[in-house]
């Protein structure tokens, strides 16, 4: 029996080794820190951050001639979507930016806002003003025709109790119906 366990061992070794995958290793990425929106002035401070890095992306310091801008609207109305655009054309002037309402006479500068949710990241809120499991993206566009010109991706914690600040606003659909009476 003794000169049978050695036999029986290296077989099992064997078979364990032919049973694993390939497969990576999960490792976590390098530790990095991330800013958390939690009052509508860090909205502010996210459109005024977006126009200075446009700015050093779309005009030259020795152009005389401003970039002009059309700014479109967000699909998404929501409270934080509405205040970003306003603060956004604004930031963008400030950045020696033209912006015009006139689709036809600017590039078509969009942004996209995605509320992110997580069911359990396993980080319990660490109090008031905590983020816990919610986060907004951010990613902003200047195109010419087919073509980027310039795209920002950002990545914001915000607090769970704030979150519904991100989410489309529901606008109840109205029909207008025009009553015809037959005249009796």
């Amino acid at each position: 029996m003794k000169a049978l366990y050695p036999s029986l061992l290296a077989l099992a070794v064997g078979l364990v080794g032919c049973s694993t995958t390939e497969v990576p290793v999960t490792t976590s990425f390098p530790r990095t820190s991330q800013n958390q929106m939690q009052a509508a002035k860090h909205w502010g401070f996210v459109a005024n951050d977006v126009a200075a890095r446009l700015q050093t992306a779309l005009l030259s310091p020795d152009s005389k001639q401003r970039m002009v801008l059309h700014v479109e609207p967000h699909r998404n109305n929501s409270t934080f979507s509405r205040a970003f655009h306003e603060m956004l054309v604004t930031a963008l002037l400030q950045h020696g930016f033209g912006v015009t309402e006139d689709r036809s006479q600017g590039l078509p500068l969009s942004y996209d806002i995605q509320p992110v949710a997580y069911a359990d990241r396993g980080a319990p809120p660490a109090g008031p003003g905590s983020y816990g499991d919610h986060e907004v993206i951010v990613t902003t566009s200047v195109m010419s025709g087919n073509r980027y010109l310039a795209r920002l991706s950002d990545v914001y914690y915000v607090n769970d109790n704030n979150f519904q600040q991100y989410l489309t606003a529901y606008i109840p659909s109205t029909k207008l119906i025009e009553v015809v009476g037959n005249g009796n």
